[in-house]
């Protein structure tokens, strides 16, 4: 899923999941040297 804001593109992982505006949004930042993976756990 991609988002855009005024000055960039962003990347968000649904877990292959349509996203809900209805239901709340959680935002997990990761470090420079890691990737969506990270919060595998925390997403399910």
């Amino acid at each position: 899923m991609h988002i855009t804001s005024p000055l960039h593109r962003h990347d968000a992982y649904t877990a292959g999941k349509e996203s809900n505006p209805s239901q709340p949004t959680a935002v997990f930042i990761h470090g420079v040297l890691n990737d969506h993976s990270v919060w595998i756990l925390q997403t399910r």
